[in-house]
């Protein structure tokens, strides 16, 4: 055998590092081609200017070829001998994906084997190891924890933003209703639990699935020996053993949260120090698509605000890809939604249809129209092996997934019409704990806002691809609508949406007549001009989309909290409680907005009552003050009575609410999005806060007890001088229940106990059960006159509001 390498001029044979020029030396498959003009700016760009950073986030369009350039990277780094270089796919089947691209360009690459043993060539730093986020992000990980962690010269997260989500799920412990841990945590908590609201804690135990509570961490810390030797005992458990060793010596520093189906315990924050292969790697790349927001990756991965700011992005490129993104109730508004999507679901396509909704309860209407749902488990495939058997066979085909907006690729024709349906909801008790206190929070609207981008990605994965968006529900109609909300997308996605507004207003000048038909003829054949790839769209869209106006949002103060907050974090790990509680101050200093403020008073009241109870209580009670969907102090209370004003102003307030909302559009959003969740299968939150709205926007003084003391009903309304109604919503239960039983009819009558006892025995009140049946179980009774209202009369309610 002639052994080449000695005839070589030179006599060395030296590896390239400008990863441009290891593409054109790699042996790639016939069916590639040269790099894409994008391609070769950002690896170009990279290895000029970046190649020495330790973080680096790289932003690239969907379907730009983000895997190629984080590999040829990858190579880049072990070429000039800084390996082991590993790149982290978010799940398995990505993982496979990113595998036959290595395989196809020629990368050398290998995989952990069924052995699970980390195979030699990645430790030797001579190949790309390949692998997925579970695999690597684990307290029982391969890869080790803490000092005992392998070290590496470069770790790549592909889909950065998918992998942070499975990274914070990987520290999680959830312990399920149906393990005997549950029961002894719930007894050991259950006076607290009472006390911070008896009627959310009788919903948990009546198995209302949206009921949840934050376990107060007085509570949790006094209780914390006894707590820790229950959990202790069920390590086996698969939602237990792997987030076990990562939090069995900080368990007192977590936070807890209980609903009907399991009780979370997570940190406060991701602890990244216990993944040393992340955290102290020589250099550490994100890839991220433009359209996704980066700066939770400060507080959650411990980055610099400089490499969140500065990120590595061609300029040049501002969008990629064709979204025709449409509101059918804008242009069909005599027609039921419903129908129109069934018909659209229904109609004969030589392409697939995928629909997102944010639950499973909201997926059964479209499995009801043909939609074969994803990631329902009963036909004991994966998520992946149904959606593997969709895109094999996707014509006249419609797929399904609840709660799902990131991980999936449905490219080309397999998905040629997206439907979203709802906001998205979070998966997390703690993520939906912190929605519920900071509704309107920045971080929060950041949060949603980046799920719905993730969601409008999954359809268009390339420079060519196009398709049609169809986005539904009145809070996510509402949600788009909002001025406040759009500045948050991304400009991509805000120019996306104003073309979307347009296209109705174009629409309706071309109505000939105000009738069902003529709106749906004309919906289906606004949308067939980008699926025919009519001309004239095509040009329309291609000479608007070049006029995006790149985001002049100034992130400072939000960059510096994130940073505050991840100091506060970290000192709290290292037991530096007062540190803690000053940095957590220091940020509350900051805040305009009592509910944020609030907010971090009461994480700072967390850390300080680990050195001083009163002083912790005292902060409590402030931040209770500011914002009453935080814990209830266990002092320190007092109630407000809900008086009518003298002066009678009923018309004067309802001309303020109307004021308020600036135009009639604004207000018919916010008036069905309110009522559509004054109906039956709605979370009880979301019930309750629409009939505490409608009060308002009625005229009446309204409050909400259960929610501002943890004593009363859902909703006060007060309609005139000494005259109340008293709102109890149990929305959640399911439409055939047969009766009402003990339990709710109990809570009722505390609840006209407390009212009387309240505002004295001769106030005039009427209580209502917002409840599917009007029938008594046996051992159930009322003694005050209740009014039940059900589906007909909630129907008649919000029509005739």
């Amino acid at each position: 055998m002639i052994d080449f390498s000695k005839r070589i001029k030179n006599g060395t044979k030296v590896k390239k590092i400008d990863p441009v020029e290891i593409y054109n030396t790699l042996d790639r498959s016939s069916v590639t081609g040269p790099l894409r003009p994008i391609q070769f700016n950002i690896l170009t760009k990279w290895h000029k200017e970046c190649r020495n950073k330790k973080d680096l986030i790289i932003k690239l369009h969907t379907g730009a070829g983000k895997t190629l350039v984080g590999l040829l990277i990858a190579l880049s780094y072990i070429n000039n001998g800084e390996g082991p270089v590993v790149y982290v796919c978010p799940n398995i089947y990505l993982m496979q994906q990113a595998c036959l691209d290595a395989q196809k360009f020629g990368i050398p690459f290998c995989i952990i084997n069924k052995d699970n043993e980390i195979p030699n060539d990645f430790l030797d730093g001579k190949r790309v190891l390949i692998t997925y986020v579970q695999k690597v992000f684990n307290g029982l990980s391969i890869f080790g924890t803490g000092n005992q962690s392998i070290q590496v010269g470069c770790i790549i997260l592909d889909d950065s933003h998918a992998c942070i989500d499975s990274m914070i799920g990987s520290c999680t412990i959830q312990i399920l209703c149906d393990s005997p841990a549950y029961q002894q945590i719930l007894e050991l908590v259950e006076p607290d639990l009472r006390d911070q609201g008896v009627g959310t804690f009788q919903d948990i135990l009546n198995k209302h699935s949206n009921a949840l509570m934050p376990i107060p961490y007085w509570c949790w810390q006094d209780r914390i020996d006894e707590i820790t030797r229950i959990v202790s005992k069920y390590t086996d458990d698969n939602h237990i053993r792997f987030a076990w060793p990562l939090l069995k010596d900080h368990l007192v520093d977590c936070k807890a949260y209980l609903s009907s189906s399991k009780i979370e315990i997570a940190p406060a924050c991701l602890p990244i120090q216990q993944y040393s292969i992340f955290n102290n790697a020589t250099h550490r790349l994100l890839m991220s698509a433009t359209t996704q927001e980066d700066t939770f990756f400060i507080k959650g991965l411990g980055l610099s605000v400089d490499a969140v700011q500065h990120p590595l992005v061609d300029k040049s490129y501002t969008w990629s890809g064709e979204k025709m993104i449409l509101i059918p109730d804008s242009i069909c508004e005599n027609v039921d939604t419903d129908d129109l999507l069934k018909y659209v679901l229904t109609a004969e396509h030589d392409f697939g249809i995928a629909v997102l909704t944010p639950s499973f309860e909201k997926s059964k209407k479209y499995e009801k129209m043909g939609g074969v749902l994803a990631n329902s488990g009963s036909s004991g495939k994966s998520i992946f092996q149904t959606l593997q058997e969709y895109l094999s066979n996707h014509k006249n085909r419609a797929i399904i997934f609840a709660n799902r907006y990131d991980g999936i690729d449905l490219p080309d024709d397999t998905c040629r019409i997206l439907i979203i349906d709802s906001v998205p909801y979070y998966d997390s008790l703690s993520d939906r704990y912190e929605e519920l206190c900071r509704a309107e929070s920045e971080i929060i609207r950041i949060k949603t806002i980046q799920k719905i981008e993730q969601g409008l990605g999954r359809s268009v994965r390339g420079e060519k691809d196009y398709s049609v968006i169809l986005i539904t529900g009145s809070d996510l109609i509402k949600y788009i609508r909002s001025i406040t909300n759009q500045k948050l997308f991304s400009p991509q996605t805000q120019k996306q949406i104003q073309i979307g507004f347009e296209i109705v207003d174009m629409a309706k000048e071309d109505l000939s007549a105000n009738s069902a038909q003529t709106e749906i003829d004309l919906f289906f054949s606004t949308i067939s001009q980008c699926l025919n790839r009519d001309e004239g769209w095509k040009a329309y869209y291609s000479s608007e989309m070049e006029d995006i106006q790149l985001s002049q949002l100034d992130r400072t103060q939000l960059y510096h909290i994130l940073q505050q907050e991840r100091k506060a974090y970290d000192e709290a790990t290292a037991c530096n409680y007062d540190a803690a509680s000053e940095t957590m101050q220091q940020i509350a200093d900051t805040c305009s907005d009592p509910s944020e403020k609030g907010w971090y008073l009461q994480e700072k009241a967390r850390f300080l009552y680990r050195i001083s109870h009163s002083e912790a209580s005292r902060v409590q009670a402030s931040a209770f003050k500011m914002n009453t969907q935080l814990m209830k102090p266990r002092t320190g209370i007092v109630y407000n009575k809900l008086r009518y004003p003298l002066d009678n102003s009923r018309n004067l307030r309802i001309i303020n609410e109307l004021r308020s909302l600036g135009n009639y559009e604004e207000l018919s959003v916010q008036v069905e999005d309110t009522l559509s969740n004054m109906s039956f299968g709605v979370d009880a939150e979301k019930a309750e806060s629409a009939f505490y709205r409608i009060g308002q926007l009625l005229g009446y003084m309204c409050q909400r007890p259960d929610k501002e003391i943890r004593r009363g009903p859902d909703v006060l309304w007060c309609t005139a001088s000494n005259k109340y109604i008293l709102i109890e919503c149990k929305t959640e239960v399911l439409l055939d229940r047969k009766s009402i039983s003990k339990s709710e009819a109990g809570q009722m009558e505390e609840h006209c106990a407390w009212f009387g006892a309240t505002y004295g025995e001769g106030t005039l009140f009427e209580p209502i059960l917002v409840i599917p049946t009007e029938r008594l179980a046996k051992d159930a009774y009322f003694s005050h006159d209740t009014k039940v209202l059900k589906k007909e009369g909630l129907q008649r309610c919000t029509k005739g509001t």
